[in-house]
């Protein structure tokens, strides 16, 4: 087990815990919009383009006539002077204000023969931005081309990224990899890009944001059962656990089934084949329902009594990590 399975913490609170206990008894899902900020990336407003909406002028960002004058060709799909350019000498990867690129003035609109010429001159889709580059709601810090590519619903982007050397596990400025950013995002060919990334070296039991896995992002967003199996069928870890918190993946498909009644036909039949999938390679079902049935338990004592218990869980699972690692117990 990777030790960063449980960070160091002096305490879990008594807000965190009832946090905990409430995901636990509940699986609340988060309530979030699916479509995500690529599509407002890529989206076109009342007939404009993304640069007209938000008031993107070359001018705004670079200082460099040359490369305003790129970014001019881009925006106007003039490949041809998008190509004189990058011969006689402009930067492709040209950094202006918040670190925005030639790549992604060529990003919005789903014009994908401007991106992809830009991504054969050299174009890096792993630039991260420092601002949100004037589109609130569209672009965060911390956000690259990548990051925009696995989001976006236009097709064509994810692979042309990824094969110009897009980091899967690149993480955004809230903490999450390409693998995350897909799985939340609800594109319609997850499946596809979830494998493509596993296949170009991304890390399938990396934290992210909140400290899930992505199989245990898949599991609890909209219980995405689906991927789930895929990822288990990836080699996905269902034993790791959610960072400082009690469950791991097959925690909650065992809480998942109690609220099946609640879930379309679908999506209890997807939720059935990740059950039978977890029992035929060998793990222990009953051993993880008794740990839903204690924690169940927690929620039935006072709150104090409750982040009590649940610290001397972790704790005690820390403990045997680290003996496990052959390391000093901590004092």
């Amino acid at each position: 087990m990777d030790m960063t399975t449980f960070s160091d913490t002096n305490q879990v609170s008594q807000r965190d815990a009832m946090a905990t206990l409430s995901r636990i008894a509940l699986i609340a899902v988060a309530i979030a919009v699916l479509a995500g900020c690529g599509d407002s990336v890529t989206g076109t407003f009342s007939g404009k383009s993304f640069h007209a909406k938000f008031g993107w002028k070359p001018e705004d960002f670079f200082t460099d006539p040359q490369v305003i004058a790129l970014c001019k060709a881009i925006e106007a799909n003039d490949l041809a002077e998008t190509d004189r350019l990058v011969a006689s000498g402009v930067d492709v990867n040209a950094t202006g204000e918040g670190n925005m690129t030639p790549l992604m003035w060529a990003f919005p609109d789903s014009h994908l023969p401007r991106f992809q010429r830009l991504l054969d001159h050299g174009a890096d889709p792993n630039v991260v931005v420092t601002t949100n580059l004037n589109a609130p709601g569209a672009i965060s810090v911390g956000d690259s081309v990548m990051h925009l590519c696995a989001r976006t619903h236009f097709p064509g982007y994810f692979e042309a990224a990824l094969r110009a050397g897009g980091d899967p596990n690149l993480k955004d400025g809230k903490g999450n990899t390409v693998l995350h950013a897909i799985i939340k995002t609800g594109v319609p060919d997850a499946s596809n890009r979830i494998a493509l990334a596993i296949d170009s070296g991304g890390k399938i039991d990396a934290y992210g944001a909140g400290g899930d896995t992505p199989l245990l992002t898949a599991i609890s967003w909209f219980g995405q059962f689906d991927i789930a199996l895929l990822l288990l069928e990836r080699g996905a870890d269902p034993t790791v656990y959610q960072k400082d918190q009690l469950p791991n993946a097959i925690h909650l498909v065992l809480l998942e089934e109690r609220q099946s009644a609640l879930r379309s036909e679908a999506e209890r039949a997807g939720l059935a084949k990740v059950k039978k999938w977890l029992a035929d390679h060998g793990y222990d079902l009953a051993a993880a329902q008794s740990d839903v049935d204690r924690w169940a338990q927690f929620g039935q004592r006072a709150p104090d009594t409750t982040a009590r218990l649940m610290r001397a869980e972790l704790n005690k699972r820390r403990e045997a990590v680290s003996i496990d690692q052959g390391q000093e117990r901590s004092p």
